[in-house]
């Protein structure tokens, strides 16, 4: 038994299992997507944790950390990402086709036989990551929809996804973001 806490006492923030139980609680996970989208949130619920989608049998299925919605039926999805994931047979870094995926997944998981498709609600995917992923040393990466040919031109499908890049150093995060990314870097505040 004496080995198990000993194992416990060694899981960081960066760990699937702490990090999920540490946005079970509501006020923090509350508390960090205020800060995040710089908006105030009147209330969350969660809607399942480590929830597994698949549309059909035979299909490629994901299973998402946190997911949560807010009073205003915007959707999030929390993870924790440690390494980047790269295809071995092509060289190819797989994150962003994963964020791809669990984009569509959240759709299809939210629209039933028959409603409009501007019954999406907005969404916004989050990955924690404990490495730069675009080499820019933003600490946040915010990805939505723009025209190639006029930039200021974007596509209101409400969809958002965001790469934390908890080792950045560029752009503006509040201090306790700050904190948040220096605890998951080093276990210590």
């Amino acid at each position: 038994m004496k080995k198990q806490f000993s194992n416990l006492d060694k899981l960081t923030l960066s760990n699937d299992f702490l990090f999920k139980h540490v946005m079970l609680r509501k006020r923090i996970c509350k508390h960090i997507l205020e800060e995040l989208l710089h908006t105030e949130i009147a209330d969350i619920t969660y809607l399942e944790a480590e929830q597994t989608i698949e549309v059909y049998p035979d299909s490629h299925g994901i299973r998402l950390d946190v997911r949560i919605a807010d009073t205003a039926n915007t959707h999030y999805n929390l993870e924790m990402q440690v390494k980047n994931p790269v295809n071995r047979a092509t060289g190819k870094f797989l994150l962003p086709k994963r964020t791809r995926y669990y984009q569509a997944m959240l759709d299809t998981d939210m629209l039933q036989k028959g409603q409009d498709y501007d019954e999406l609600s907005p969404t916004y995917i989050i990955f924690f990551c404990l490495f730069d992923f675009f080499q820019d040393s933003q600490r946040i990466y915010t990805f939505k929809k723009r025209c190639l040919e006029n930039m200021n031109i974007e596509l209101a499908d409400e969809a958002v996804i965001m790469f934390l890049n908890t080792l950045g150093t560029k752009g503006d995060v509040s201090p306790d973001i700050q904190s948040l990314f220096d605890y998951i870097n080093s276990n210590t505040i």
